[in-house]
């Protein structure tokens, strides 16, 4: 499903405009970015939640030549569904 389709199905299960809904859903991503970037959780009641996670530095191989590669430590952003999600998609 695509943004306008999806921005069609919020508005009419919220009860506003397909233009508010579609601001919200454009909005949504760069909010919880810079709130990730700040450090701080983002929880979604009833979907789920977005939090920055440290990676810790490992060793891998380059898949062309088969070289050992270390891939410094890093930090991302990781998205965990709520119980009910991850139980019985």
């Amino acid at each position: 499903m695509r943004k306008p389709e999806l921005a069609r199905l919020l508005a009419a299960t919220a009860g506003v405009t397909q233009g508010q809904a579609k601001a919200v859903l454009s909005a949504l991503p760069s909010v919880v970015l810079s709130l990730a970037q700040a450090g701080h959780a983002v929880r979604l009641a009833g979907l789920g939640s977005f939090r920055v996670v440290e990676r810790p530095a490992r060793k891998a191989r380059n898949p062309q030549t088969g070289e050992p590669v270390l891939v410094p430590e890093r930090r991302v952003l990781t998205f965990r569904p709520e119980k009910r999600y991850r139980k019985g998609v």
